[in-house]
Parts: C-alpha cells; sequence; structure tokens
C-alpha cells in the first residue's frame, strides 16, 4: 500500500525472487516526498546511526543505472557541508572521528585551501568537510526507473484507488478500495504520510506524522556548483543539475494529507532562497522556475520504522517514516524485501525494527537485540 518510493523498491527486489506483487496507490506513483525532495545523495549529513547504510547506499547508487536499465541521473560528485562561522565549524570539527568510525571519508578543509578548492562558496563560509562520496540523482528519472522496472517484472500498479477498509479474514487479509476488493496472504504498508491511519485500519496505532517537504529549482545556466552542497545544521541542500540549480534543505511548505491541501509556505521559501545566496552568491543571477512540495511521513526518531508488525507477524509489514528515505530507499527497500522473503530481520536493519514503538512488543524486542 503505498507507490512512493518504498513501495517501488520493496517490489522491485520481492519480484525478482518470484513473488506475485500488487501496489495501491492513492494518488500518482511517486508523486509525494519521492519526488519533492532535491535529488541529494548525501553521505556525511546523515545522523551518526544511520551512517554504515547510508555509505552503502552510496556504493550502490552507483550501479543503479545498469540494474534497473534506465538512467536515473547518478552522478558521484563529492560533497562539501559547510559552515557559517566559528560555532559551526566546531560542530563540523567535533563530528568528525564519530562520522569516519563510521566509515565515512571526510576532510576538513577551512582557510586558502577551501578557497582554492571551492571559490563559490560566499564569504560567510569559514570551513567544511569534503566527502568524495556525495552524489546526486534526479527523483523523477528514479521513480521512473524503478515503476517500469515493476511491471517489466510482472508487477502491477492500481493507482488513483485509496485504500478504504482492511479485514483481517485468518487466511488471508482483504483491502478494499472505491472500485475493487483485494485479497492476499501479506501486505506492506508502504503509505508515507498515511501509514499511521493505514495501520489503524488494522488497530494498530504507531507515531508516525507528517512533513511537507518543499524543493525549488532554477532555470538553466552555466554551471557554478560542481560539487553537493549541505549545512552543518542541516536546512540547506544545493546542486546543480543539466544546468538547473536544485535548492531544498528541510523548510517546509503548507498542508495535510488527509484533505489533500498542500503549498509552497512564502516565509519559508524566503528563507531557503537567503540561505542558499549565502552560500553560493553566484545563484542570484538564476530565476526560480518553479516550487513544488509533496507529503513525508515521519517517525519520531526520524529513522525508519519497518518490519513486522505485531500482532500480524509475517502476514503485515510496514517501512516507512525514515528521513533521508531518497538516499537510502535502494537499501532500505531490499532490506525489507530480504525481511518478508526470509522472515528474520536482515543485518543492519535491527535498528530501525517498528517494534521499538510497539509497548506491548517492547520487552520481547529488547531482549532479542
Amino acid at each position: 500500500i503505498g507507490g512512493g518510493i518504498y513501495g517501488l523498491v520493496t517490489a522491485y527486489h520481492l519480484l525478482e525472487s518470484g513473488s506475485d506483487v500488487l501496489i495501491i496507490e492513492r494518488g500518482q506513483v511517486g508523486m509525494e516526498a519521492s519526488r519533492a525532495n532535491a535529488g541529494s545523495i548525501g553521505v556525511q549529513n546523515k545522523p551518526l546511526k544511520m551512517l554504515p547504510a547510508t555509505v552503502r547506499a552510496a556504493y550502490r547508487w552507483e550501479k543503479l543505472s545498469e540494474e534497473l536499465d534506465f538512467d536515473v541521473g547518478y552522478e558521484r560528485r563529492g560533497g562539501f557541508r559547510i559552515a557559517h562561522g566559528p560555532e559551526d565549524a566546531a560542530m563540523l570539527r567535533d563530528r568528525i572521528p564519530h562520522q569516519q568510525a563510521a566509515g565515512v571519508p571526510l576532510e576538513y578543509v577551512n582557510g586558502k585551501t577551501l578557497r582554492q578548492v571551492a571559490p563559490y562558496l560566499g564569504e560567510q563560509v569559514v570551513a567544511a568537510t569534503y566527502c568524495h562520496l556525495d552524489g546526486l540523482a534526479d527523483p523523477f528519472k528514479t521513480v521512473y526507473a524503478y515503476s517500469k522496472a515493476v511491471v517489466r517484472l510482472g508487477g502491477r500498479i492500481l493507482d488513483h484507488s485509496p485504500v478504504k477498509r482492511i479485514i483481517d479474514e485468518g487466511s488471508h487479509i482483504r483491502l478494499e478500495t472505491p472500485s475493487e476488493s483485494i485479497t492476499t496472504v501479506k501486505v506492506i504498508n508502504t503509505a508515507g504520510a498515511w501509514a499511521a491511519s493505514i495501520s489503524a485500519m488494522m488497530g494498530v496505532s504507531l507515531p508516525i506524522t507528517w512533513v511537507v517537504n518543499m524543493v525549488s529549482v532554477t532555470e538553466p545556466g552555466p554551471l557554478i556548483i560542481p560539487h553537493i552542497i549541505t549545512h552543518i545544521r542541516g536546512n540547506l541542500t544545493l546542486k546543480q543539475l543539466n544546468g538547473r540549480i536544485l535548492i531544498g534543505g528541510a523548510w517546509r511548505g503548507d498542508g495535510n494529507p488527509y484533505t489533500g491541501r498542500k503549498q509552497v509556505n512564502l516565509f519559508n521559501f524566503r528563507g531557503n532562497i537567503a540561505w542558499a545566496s549565502r552560500a553560493v552568491p553566484a545563484i542570484q543571477r538564476f530565476r526560480i522556475l518553479r516550487s513544488w512540495v509533496g507529503f513525508q511521513g515521519q517517525s519520531p526518531d526520524r529513522l525508519f520504522m519497518m518490519g513486522e508488525l505485531p500482532p500480524y507477524d509475517k502476514r503485515w509489514y510496514i517501512m516507512s517514516g525514515g528521513s533521508a528515505g531518497f538516499s537510502l530507499a535502494p537499501i532500505i527497500g531490499d532490506m525489507m524485501a530480504q525481511w518478508i522473503l526470509s522472515g528474520s530481520v536482515p543485518e543492519g536493519a535491527e535498528l530501525f525494527d517498528v517494534r521499538r514503538y510497539c509497548p506491548d512488543y517492547f520487552n520481547d524486542f529488547t531482549e532479542k537485540n
């Protein structure tokens, strides 16, 4: 349930194993968080706990176009995580040993060296860490590539079909949409911002909320940003693809997934552009072409919420709620498929086990982990 990047990747890997898979999507495939992101495949800007998985994902992206037989627009550019002022610079330095211990290759750069390697950065940028694994991909091409791969492998996609009712009938589960009644033996909830309401239909309450992602893109122009730019405060992402500059960084739009209303927040839009202009002043020569928004599900700790959903073990699963979902999707979706097929927690997925949010099963979960 849910045809965003999580649902598409999980379905793709299940289909590779010979499973029979149907994706049910309330709207159009990939039109929310999966496309309302700036396409960053950043490594060094992720939470410490997620860094080992992030490094693995960075190498997976390198082979993705070949694997899917479609160019997803991936480029490993290398990236700078920048700092404005001494306090930001101290935060950068303090995190380097922890990031390196998690397998992230980093260099600390400041002063004349920074001006030489990244002369396009503004004067207020006093320091940065450089990671050669940072890259980018095209969210639109990636969603298209996975959806085509799903269909090529025999998967089916039922779009514009919100799930209205779920009935547990023992040997199988019945899902009802406005136009279809579907029976299945396993359900994977990849509904993003709607994941909590889908789980509630099965009588399980989960603390998944939502945010409204907001991204802007400029008209094409000369290449001025050869790297990926992120900020130590987590409020900026910048990269240039096909001449166009993509601007993001957790500045939120407005909206409510249950009414379907969503729109750009003008105040936050201005803030995002102001921070981007401070980081790379030359972008002020470019005109904004458009800005757009999309709903993203989010867990309280911003880590993925995945795995078997008690008390429906081996039949009902969830994959939702993580930040950096686009960057990690190729390996997180693979993990979810492995979990379903093997019946056990894949290596590296323990951190994301949904049972941490199911109090009735918490003691059992902690004993096993």
